[in-house]
């Protein structure tokens, strides 16, 4: 966390969010979702290379999908098995063994291609083995994360939930609900209609036990399942050609371009009005404090023509490269004097350590994520730098009763 504070003595580091690769895993995870509806619909075996080549490439945009496309594709099995047993005849099942050893074909020749080609066939392979080992070191080892007012090391099952609640647009929420709703009365049979809820539910409860709580950006292939929900049921609401119904169609779809227009450019930190305007009550990290305030900041200092600055701002960029006056980092526990500078983030995790700024109020937000003070008093000059004691700072429990 601490190398990712920019200050004039320590350069950033480069965080590995920057090559995050979700939109992505999002477009591959839907193609193959597609692509296995399709194979279970009628399984062939050109279905079936289909089905292999979309789920590597999957895969291999993130390993995200060995969790979420067995739940989706389990949650539709399901479905299908319970209402739909008088298509599990032996011929079907040996159409799907056939083109099921096409599509394991297709993923080892698809994964080999991605890797380049290698020498050994199963170079790739190994290399995604590989990346599953570490990835559940990392799962069991926990990644701190700011939730609810408190940093939970393991996560909470109620965290990708309620950032569905906060950080959709209610508009949308309640299209999902109204498609759920008329799908599931009038064609709970029907294991296709119901393939996108079925899937959208079940990587939902695939994450709750998850213990890497950082962002909503990683159940991203939720939100396109979901989006076809809503659209299914705003859809069969114009049906009905009925007043109320087209008029409650026009509302949703209005309140849904006015709140895109309404956030524009800032869609990284949206929330809704759940979130009563205080998002950095209920969490900071990729969902708003990813250091896409830099610009601003630099813009904002010079209009007001500020001349020297602290700053400790979550970012993986190099801010003596954004056109910034003279500035100092600002070390947690260190109380000072002037214009200060600091990220939502950085007050989250290191509340005990800025605790002093709360009886100040902001002069300004800077975007969503920079929060700008100004400390009255004599000048204070920075002493020199003992990274080792700065950046080894104990992350507390954040300050409660915060006057922010």
């Amino acid at each position: 966390m601490a190398q990712s504070h920019a200050g004039l003595e320590a350069a950033p580091a480069q965080s590995p969010d920057r090559r995050s690769t979700d939109v992505v895993f999002t477009a591959a995870f839907l193609l193959a979702f597609f692509c296995f509806v399709s194979w279970l619909e009628a399984s062939s075996i050109p279905r079936g290379l289909a089905l292999g080549a979309a789920v590597a490439l999957a895969v291999s945009a993130k390993l995200s999908t060995l969790l979420f496309f067995p739940a989706a594709c389990g949650g539709v099995l399901v479905h299908r098995w319970i209402f739909g047993r008088d298509a599990w005849c032996p011929t079907h099942l040996l159409r799907c063994g056939s083109s099921g050893i096409a599509a394991m074909a297709a993923f080892l020749v698809t994964v080999w291609a991605i890797y380049g080609f290698e020498p050994d066939p199963f170079y790739g392979i190994k290399s995604l083995a590989q990346g599953v080992e570490e990835l559940a070191a990392f799962a069991e080892t926990g990644e701190p994360a700011y939730f609810l007012g408190e940093i939970r090391a393991h996560g909470s099952w109620a965290f990708f939930p309620i950032l569905i609640l906060v950080k959709s647009p209610i508009p949308f929420l309640a299209a999902v609900a109204i498609g759920a709703a008329l799908f599931l009365r009038a064609d709970w049979r029907n294991w296709r209609h119901l393939a996108p809820l079925a899937g959208a539910a079940a990587i939902v409860a695939s994450v709750l036990p998850s213990t890497i709580n950082i962002g909503l950006r990683h159940i991203l292939p939720v939100f396109p399942l979901l989006a076809i929900v809503a659209g299914g049921g705003l859809a069969r609401l114009l049906e009905s050609r009925t007043a109320p119904r087209l008029a409650l169609v026009g509302l949703l779809l209005v309140w849904q371009v006015g709140d895109s227009v309404a956030a524009a450019p800032d869609y990284l930190a949206y929330f809704n009005e759940l979130a009563l305007g205080e998002p950095q009550r209920i969490v900071v990290g990729s969902d708003l404090d990813w250091g896409q305030d830099a610009k601003r900041l630099s813009a904002a200092l010079k209009e007001r023509q500020i001349s020297r600055i602290h700053l400790v701002v979550h970012t993986s960029a190099d801010l003596r490269k954004h056109d910034l006056p003279p500035f100092e980092t600002l070390y947690p526990g260190e109380p000072t004097t002037g214009w200060i500078a600091i990220s939502e983030q950085v007050r989250a995790f290191y509340c005990a350590g800025y605790r002093w700024l709360d009886p100040y109020k902001p002069v300004a937000r800077i975007g969503a994520s920079i929060l700008l003070y100004y400390i009255p008093g004599a000048p204070t000059e920075p002493g020199a730098p003992d990274l080792l004691r700065h950046f080894n700072w104990k992350v507390p429990q954040p300050c409660s009763g915060s006057t922010r």
